[in-house]
């Protein structure tokens, strides 16, 4: 996902792209490229726990090869919905679940989910353009649109029972940038409401027996 640190279309973001190189420019250039290492470096990595009920998790990334980290209070927050950016990795819960992970922003982000250092699997291949197509115009902050939108890299994981910690460690970064601000969310696995239904029909089967 292409970032609110760089995209070129928020005046939010930081970007190369838009500095001159001369003179006294070049050295606010660097100090703005210091910053957003600052920024990054300054998220200090502690394990959370995340609630297995299908709220989003909004996250911060660096360059390809890195592993995500907590938003920080560097992310723009998002819409549809609004996904909380306090958590940090790994993010920890217990029990068989699904996790989606969707890029945001300036679509060609790709990442890579690992659960107990473990690799799980890689999110869909993007279109890498560096465009902003959820919804354009747009920030590229609309989760569910960027979630039914193709063309960004999106990954649906099944896990089974017991512990899990997870990590993302980005795989690519979009055309032109270097760092942006994803999402990912964890929902029960269906097979873990079997047996609650298979509870639910005893006891209405056994009601029906009682009122006859």
């Amino acid at each position: 996902m292409g970032t609110l640190l760089i995209d070129t279309r928020s005046h939010k973001q930081y970007s190369t792209e838009i500095l001159p190189t001369s003179g006294k420019e070049f050295h606010l250039r660097k100090i703005l490229l210091c910053s957003i290492t600052l920024a990054l470096a300054a998220v200090t990595a502690v394990a959370d726990v995340v609630p297995v009920d299908g709220s989003w998790h909004e996250f911060l990334f660096g360059l390809a090869g890195t592993f995500a980290t907590s938003c920080g209070g560097f992310c723009l927050p998002t819409i549809d919905p609004v996904a909380e950016q306090t958590s940090a990795p790994p993010w920890t819960f217990a029990g068989p679940a699904v996790v989606t992970i969707t890029d945001l922003f300036v679509r060609g982000d790709q990442f890579e989910l690992f659960d107990n250092a473990a690799p799980v699997g890689l999110t869909s291949v993007p279109v890498n353009d560096g465009a902003v197509t959820c919804p354009s115009p747009g920030l590229g902050n609309d989760i569910l649109a960027c979630l039914a939108d193709p063309t960004y890299s999106h990954g649906v994981f099944t896990l089974g029972g017991g512990a899990h910690s997870l990590t993302i460690e980005v795989t690519q970064n979009a055309l032109g940038t270097t760092a942006g601000a994803a999402v990912f969310q964890v929902v029960p696995e269906p097979s873990a409401f079997a047996p609650l239904l298979g509870i639910g029909l005893f006891g209405l089967a056994a009601l029906r027996r009682n009122m006859r």
